[in-house]
């Protein structure tokens, strides 16, 4: 007995039905079929609702018979051996037939990926298990550990068992395409299933082109871009807010769409812009890709309103202020659980976060404030520091906020408080760190004018930062607080900033002595004593006195010499003075020049000086004014009967009164007749006494007397001798002899004194 078809019979669709034929010479008496190797009675089969069993007719020219079974219902179950025993009176032929129903199918012929991953299914019924493998394009598929590929053997359970392939990361270009699954049995039997994977993959992404899921709005304008991956261009996309589609005008909501085409796929972009997007605009959004075949590909993205605002230009002048806290506002939902701080140097600290407030109403956002504090201010805290907010989603929002550190730092050639005379000099230098733009100087509230004010001097040397030099002579009224001021501005920060240095406070020490030489009226022959008093401006430092002494009518004033009081003039020394002065350690130095004897060539004007160096303080002139007889009466000769005259000069610095006296009871003598003039501010009085008819008792001793108003001292000239000359007796006639002398005598009764 044999079969047709021949074992093992493999069944893929359901459909069994196969043959047992009978060779021989006899015909069979009857066919038995039974389920199992053995024609044991417990598997006899027969014809009914399971199985249907036609056998024919005896073919003599063949010698042979069929019998025909065919299977009702079938199920994996009724995989397994079939025998067919055939009844003869010598002999009972039997044959045993394998069958295998299996079955290997994909759900569809074509799979849509939508979600950015491959997902294909190979289901398998049958009572045995195979070995599967995986196939794309003909490009055997492996699971290798940390790769996109994950295979899925499943489990053999009720005959059934499915095989998996996931693919994840896929695109049209690399991924779509034929995809088989290819089981094979010990049997040797194999069975494949092939799926065609069309690949629509849609990702939001940001401008880069790196996929996002969130989008941080913080500057009141959303932009996302839906990309599409695809085999074919789609026909429409939709945009929805949280369910409701959006309605684009173009204006304030904008849709642009472009297609690129790749080699094995297109690339589809919806990108939209939503201006003035507000707190209430927040949540998700979806870009919908349509498809006639209904096979759509949705991709989302939540879009948060987060906004950071702050003062982006925060200047402190250092010199006052040693710390700044900045701050910096966050505006949005109460979703932040950090903020930091990044400094200049890339470090990055925490700050403090503040209570959150919430908005007045639902569409309105709540605020928070971040704070940090900048202690220990130089010019190096300058620098941007970035203010970040951390949400709970892991994305973040932050703001810049430019520190701008600067401080005017003054220097002053005497120090800071400098207290200096008048006609010394002081230097005032001014540095700024780099970056400010102007400096100019100021006292009290008043700027000061370059080349007015003070004399800019350069300055030596680069350090990069922004120095003002000045120097300025020190007059009566330069007492008062200096300071420099800067103004800062940068392109980033283009409000200008001023700042201001310390003062240097300038007090002056007037170019003037404490006590300075008096004017004085002396009588001649007297002793006059000038004394002066200066402030010792450089304590220590050695100084010097000088006097100088400007005659009357004398255009320059002439230094006095010698032991600092002697004046010559025509080399001839008209006033022998001598000077004293305190020691330099003095509080206060004084000086005094002293003058004995006094003539009227020491009238004039006097003044002193003291010298440090170039540094001196001058008196004003005091004027000396003389007193005295200037021109005395001279000793005379008269003859007898004649007129003799005595002339006496006074001068002074008013008109004097002029007597002349007998010498020897000081009785007044006759009548003066006086004359004055003024010159240079001198009163010359000039009084002459006549005597006329003169006689022997006019011949004595006489000085002139000056007296002037308002003083009883009185000056007295010396006393000079007034001889009356008279004839006695006289040779009326003398005889001589030839060649030899005669004499004539004459005598005089008169007393002359030696002139």
């Amino acid at each position: 007995a044999t079969f047709d078809p021949a074992s093992p019979y493999f069944v893929y669709d359901k459909s069994v039905k196969f043959s047992c034929v009978y060779n021989g010479l006899e015909d069979p008496s009857k066919v038995e079929w039974f389920k199992g190797s053995t024609d044991a009675t417990a598997n006899l089969i027969t014809n009914g609702d399971k199985y249907e069993i036609a056998t024919k007719d005896f073919n003599k020219g063949s010698q042979s018979k069929t019998s025909v079974i065919t299977f009702k219902n079938v199920a994996v179950t009724d995989s397994g051996d079939y025998t067919c025993k055939w009844d003869t009176d010598t002999y009972d032929p039997k044959a045993t037939m394998t069958i295998a129903i299996r079955s290997l199918t994909t759900p569809t012929a074509t799979t849509y990926s939508t979600d950015g991953s491959i997902k294909v299914e190979c289901n398998y019924e049958g009572t045995t298990s195979g070995t599967m493998e995986w196939f794309y394009k003909d490009q055997k598929l492996e699971d290798k550990a940390d790769d996109k590929i994950t295979i899925d053997d499943g489990t053999l359970k009720d005959n059934a068992r499915k095989y998996t392939l996931t693919i994840t990361d896929v695109n049209p270009e690399d991924n779509a395409g034929s995809y088989k699954c290819a089981l094979s049995f010990n049997d040797n039997n194999k069975l494949d299933a092939t799926t065609d994977v069309v690949v629509r993959k849609a990702t939001t992404i940001d401008r880069k082109g790196d996929a996002e899921s969130s989008i941080v709005v913080s500057d009141g304008e959303l932009s996302a871009r839906c990309m599409l991956e695809a085999d074919a261009r789609p026909s429409g996309v939709k945009w929805s807010h949280n369910g409701q589609n959006i309605e684009f005008d173009n204006t304030k909501k904008i849709q642009i769409t472009n297609t690129k085409q790749m080699d094995n796929s297109v690339k589809y972009f919806s990108n939209i812009t939503l201006k003035e997007f507000a707190f209430a605009d927040q949540g998700e959004y979806k870009c919908v890709f349509e498809y006639d075949d209904g096979n759509n590909v949705v991709a989302s993205v939540n879009a948060i309103f987060a906004v950071v605002t702050n003062d982006e230009c925060v200047f402190v002048d250092y010199r006052t202020e040693t710390s700044k806290e900045l701050s910096c506002k966050y505006s949005g939902d109460n979703t932040v659980n950090k903020v930091t701080f990044t400094l200049p140097d890339k470090s990055v600290v925490d700050g403090t976060l503040g209570q959150y407030n919430n908005g007045a109403n639902a569409a309105t956002a709540g605020t928070r404030t971040g704070t940090y504090t900048v202690t220990g201010i130089t010019d190096a805290s300058s620098g941007t520091y970035t203010c970040t907010f951390t949400l709970n989603s892991g994305s973040t929002v932050s703001a810049i906020q430019r520190l701008t550190a600067r401080k005017a730092v003054v220097v002053s050639s005497a120090g800071l408080t400098p207290n200096l005379i008048v006609r010394a000099s002081i230097t005032l230098t001014c540095s700024v760190a780099s970056g400010a733009k102007t400096i100019e100087w100021l006292k009290g509230d008043t700027v000061l004018t370059k080349g007015t004010d003070y004399e800019e001097l350069p300055v030596s040397g680069s350090t990069g930062n922004l120095v003002s030099k000045i120097e300025f002579d020190i007059t009566d009224d330069s007492a008062a607080t200096y300071k420099c001021r800067a103004t800062q501005f940068d392109d980033f920060c283009s409000t200008p900033k001023t700042f201001e240095s310390v003062g240097v406070v300038l007090s002056i020490i007037k170019a003037i002595p404490t006590d300075p030489p008096q004017d004085a009226t002396v009588y001649g022959k007297d002793t006059q004593t000038f004394s002066c008093k200066f402030p010792n401006v450089f304590k220590g430092q050695a100084n010097e006195i000088l006097w100088s002494f400007k005659g009357i009518g004398d255009s320059v004033a002439l230094p006095m010499i010698g032991n600092g009081g002697d004046v010559f003039k025509d080399n001839k020394q008209i006033i022998d003075g001598s000077v004293t002065k305190d020691p330099n350690t003095n509080d206060e130095i004084s000086t005094t020049l002293t003058i004995p004897d006094i003539t009227d060539a020491a009238a004039g004007e006097y003044l002193c000086l003291i010298k440090w160096g170039t540094i001196f303080i001058k008196s004003s002139a005091a004027t000396l004014k003389i007193r005295t007889i200037s021109e005395p009466p001279k000793i005379t000769n008269v003859a007898k009967g004649g007129t003799a005259k005595l002339t006496c000069k006074a001068t002074g610095d008013a008109v004097a009164t002029i007597t002349f006296n007998k010498n020897s009871d000081n009785s007044v003598v006759g009548t003066v007749v006086s004359t004055d003039e003024t010159a240079n501010g001198v009163v010359t009085t000039t009084g002459v006494l006549t005597i006329s008819d003169a006689k022997a008792s006019d011949s004595f001793d006489y000085y002139c007397k000056a007296v002037w108003s308002g003083n009883a001292k009185e000056i007295k000239s010396e006393s000079v001798y007034l001889s009356v000359l008279g004839i006695a007796e006289i040779t009326s006639v003398a005889w001589g002899v030839n060649g030899m002398s005669t004499q004539f005598v004459c005598k005089s009764d008169a007393s002359l004194k030696k002139n």
